[in-house]
């Protein structure tokens, strides 16, 4: 993989940190999909913590949920 040298290297469980702060303040939080079943719909799932159900399923890239929820900066790049 070729990491651009200017940008600012994130782990992934940093990036989980953030996207999980984000969904806090709606009271959901970002899961790691378990089951090779699960796997099939996506990587993670956002599950809301306040009705006790799968909000939604991820199938994207981590770096791209985080980027879309404005967590991941631009000059930020995730880690493997």
């Amino acid at each position: 993989m070729i990491v651009d040298a200017a940008k600012t290297q994130i782990s992934h469980r940093a990036v989980v940190q953030r996207i999980n702060r984000h969904y806090a303040k709606s009271g959901k939080v970002l899961r790691a999909s378990r089951t090779p079943a699960d796997r099939a719909r996506g990587s993670f799932y956002v599950a809301d913590l306040t009705l006790h159900r799968v909000d939604s399923w991820v199938s994207c890239p981590l770096a791209v949920l985080a980027a879309e929820l404005g967590v991941l900066h631009p000059y930020e790049s995730v880690t493997d």
